[in-house]
């Protein structure tokens, strides 16, 4: 048990201390080893089954965890939460050593670095407008052939730009998936709030992860992110979560984004909260938003009718339902 919280937390911490590095460094590429190494041996002691997965994507691979809630039954089949971090986290952050919220709900966790995320910039995976998708396409082909899968009950959850990833994944993946959670929104079409008006190592990790070096062409580059092609697309049940006083991407590119959805959607807006929920008042007297986010993934695997609402979380964490 010592070995095994040692060597999760160190490779949580090598995963931090290799993202400020903006090159694939000497440096970089030894903490991405070390972070790699210490996972496979926290693997190696975890309480549960965890398996590493490298799936072909282009001239690359695609890193991933996949972490059964415990050792399956003969036939027996999980349904699989496949969560996308954003880009200032990896893959090793997104499944917790203990009380995981989707393995303590029976299902199954899948979580990886998609394109210029973790490992992949390190690796010559970058990020494109849209090579999300074509990377949840992938994840999803290897996941359905994985004998401890139900394929027919999948969700998607995203944090952060994950938020804007995953719902490029719901785009491609259609009624293939039962329900896309997302919160702590990154939604502004061009991005220019979180590149050029918060923490300027924002901009230098994103232009990392797209392999520019050059501000001027990654500012073309980014200006054609945009989720409003791919919307229309969306054909599962959708859960965004946001703090309302988001600073990273207008609140109101979030509204938008709801508003041109076809689905079921609940739209969860907590009342002080910034980008990261949980460091205001209603995120403490209220429910717990992962903890919601996790039974509102669950209510779709298990096939129960989607809400269709708007909520307000206060203050004092008292919610506000209107329907949509």
């Amino acid at each position: 048990m010592s070995a095994r919280e040692s060597y999760f937390i160190a490779s949580l911490l090598y995963s931090a201390a290799r993202w400020p590095i903006f090159e694939a460094s000497d440096l970089h590429i030894e903490y991405n080893q070390h972070m790699v190494d210490c996972y496979d041996k926290y693997i190696a002691y975890a309480p549960r089954p965890i398996e590493r997965v490298e799936i072909p994507f282009g001239d690359g691979v695609l890193p991933g965890f996949l972490a059964l809630p415990h050792e399956p039954k003969d036939g027996e089949k999980f349904a699989c939460a496949i969560g996308i971090d954003g880009m200032d986290g990896s893959k090793e952050i997104m499944c917790s050593m203990y009380g995981d919220k989707m393995l303590e709900r029976g299902m199954a966790s899948f979580v990886y670095d998609g394109p210029g995320q973790g490992e992949c910039p390190v690796n010559g995976v970058y990020v494109t407008k849209d090579n999300h998708m074509a990377a949840a396409q992938a994840v999803y082909d290897w996941l359905i052939e994985h004998p401890a899968i139900d394929k027919d009950r999948l969700v998607i959850f995203g944090i952060s730009f994950g938020s804007f990833f995953g719902l490029q994944a719901a785009a491609q993946l259609g009624d293939k998936v039962k329900g896309a959670a997302v919160s702590f929104v990154c939604h502004e079409p061009g991005c220019y709030t979180i590149f050029n008006m918060a923490a300027p190592s924002f901009k230098l990790r994103f232009m990392f992860m797209s392999n520019h070096d050059n501000e001027e062409e990654f500012d073309q580059f980014i200006s054609e992110f945009s989720l409003n092609p791919v919307l229309d697309q969306i054909k599962c049940p959708v859960l965004v979560q946001a703090g309302q006083d988001e600073e990273l991407s207008p609140i109101e590119c979030t509204d938008d984004v709801v508003a041109k959805l076809n689905v079921p959607k609940k739209l969860v807006y907590y009342e002080g909260e910034r980008h990261a929920i949980g460091g205001g008042t209603a995120a403490y007297l209220g429910e717990n938003w992962y903890s919601m986010l996790a039974d509102w993934c669950l209510d779709r695997v298990n096939d129960k009718p989607a809400p269709n609402e708007n909520v307000l979380i206060n203050a004092l964490g008292q919610q506000e339902v209107t329907p949509y």
